[in-house]
């Protein structure tokens, strides 16, 4: 199936792009493709704060996927 990937914040400059298509497996959670991406050369390999959103809703990691959504990842925006 494949999912739409958006990167916003430190994740865009990690993987030196907004958006990917992956084509992956059905029944793969946000979180487990999340962590896929981050294992993978140029990623990082402890991110543990990261915020989902799919198909423009935030979601918790463990929601699943289905074909032609959009997974947006994001890291948490620290102001003062």
């Amino acid at each position: 199936m494949n999912i739409k990937i958006l990167f916003f914040a430190q994740l865009r400059e990690v993987f030196g792009a907004a958006e990917h298509v992956i084509d992956v497996n059905n029944g793969l959670t946000a979180g487990e493709l999340a962590q896929r991406l981050l294992r993978r050369p140029g990623g990082l390999l402890a991110m543990t704060h990261i915020l989902y959103a799919v198909n423009e809703n935030f979601v918790s990691p463990d929601e699943k996927l289905r074909h032609g959504d959009t997974l947006a990842l994001m890291t948490p925006v620290a102001g003062g």
